[in-house]
């Protein structure tokens, strides 16, 4: 059997740093999805980089999504990454509990889920007006979901398999 299917059976765990790199990993794979979103609907390939910067940045960083402005989208990138990267260190802690680490990927995947429920209904608006009014529920859950699935497959790939 290869190393998913052995540890999707025994379950997993990962270091912090392996849960770092998975959520970075996840970050931008959930990144390049929300980029084809918007290239397939129309939305614009650049919106939620530019949305994201504007919790730094003012409004002003956010022209639709149409056209690339350097700093809103590089802003807005960096902002997604360092958050990837910490819901990666709580997800490797998450999985430590003795419940958890024997399903880490719907463990993965229902984290991921339940952050997207929290950062529409309480971060977003809390941190950004902007990027709460212009935030597509649809597209960005999915894309959480498609974040989980990758914090997920990442760890049953590295992950150390749990004696029996």
């Amino acid at each position: 059997m290869d190393t998913v299917s052995d540890n999707l059976s025994q379950g997993v765990a990962i270091t912090l740093w392996q849960g770092i790199l998975a959520g970075l990993i996840a970050g931008a794979v959930m990144s390049l999805w929300m980029m084809g979103w918007g290239l397939v609907t129309g939305d614009g390939t650049w919106r939620m980089p530019q949305l994201i910067s504007t919790v730094i940045l003012s409004s002003d960083a956010y022209t639709g999504g149409q056209t690339f402005n350097l700093t809103p989208v590089m802003v807005g990138f960096l902002l997604h990454e360092l958050t990837s990267a910490a819901m990666g260190l709580l997800y490797a802690l998450l999985i430590r509990l003795p419940l958890l680490r024997l399903v880490p990927l719907w463990t993965a995947v229902i984290y991921a889920f339940i952050s997207w429920i929290v950062a529409e209904l309480w971060l977003f608006p809390f941190v950004s007006a902007t990027l709460a009014a212009e935030s597509r529920s649809l597209p960005v859950g999915l894309a959480h979901i498609v974040f989980g699935l990758v914090l997920g497959l990442y760890a049953l790939r590295v992950g150390e398999p749990l004696s029996d």
